[in-house]
């Protein structure tokens, strides 16, 4: 695997694992080898084939897990607000209702480790958020992480996209 993905997959398990995420998706071609590594490296999480909206199926024409420590139904994310909320999203309740004829604001939860940017959240917004109290629990849970990862930085890009 790239090792960007690695650690994304390996950073969104530990958030998993910690309790700051219920759970993440992953959009993967190569599904069994991204299975087997998160089965090695952390064997209490659950991979969920995604079976929902069909707008998250054709983005990739891959298959789409979504890593947890609970099973995961398709009744649990049967709305986009459920799933939005399920996905740790502070603006859930507009998740796929975004308006991209006017302005919103994309906010992207970046930890960046030996100069590669590692993408944590990625949440568009019709409406200004604060993402503050996200990266400092981010922040804990990754400055003590069970695999010695030394993060050089964490930080929030807050994007205002002009229409």
């Amino acid at each position: 695997m790239r090792k960007r993905l690695e650690y994304e997959i390996l950073l969104n398990c530990i958030l998993v694992e910690e309790n700051v995420r219920n759970c993440f998706f992953i959009w993967c071609k190569k599904t069994l080898k991204i299975c087997e590594y998160i089965n090695k490296l952390f064997p209490n999480l659950i991979l969920n084939k995604y079976e929902g909206s069909n707008k998250l199926l054709q983005l990739e024409k891959s298959d789409v897990l979504l890593i947890s420590k609970n099973i995961i139904r398709p009744n649990d994310y049967d709305t986009d607000a459920k799933l939005g909320k399920l996905l740790g999203y502070l603006s859930a309740e507009e998740y796929f209702k975004l308006d991209r004829t006017i302005n919103f604001y994309n906010y992207i939860l970046v930890a960046k480790i030996n100069n590669i940017e590692v993408y944590l959240y990625n949440e568009l917004s019709q409406n200004k958020l604060d993402y503050n109290n996200i990266k400092n629990k981010v922040d804990i849970v990754l400055k003590r992480n069970k695999f010695g990862i030394d993060i050089d930085e964490l930080f929030v890009k807050e994007l205002l996209v002009k229409n």
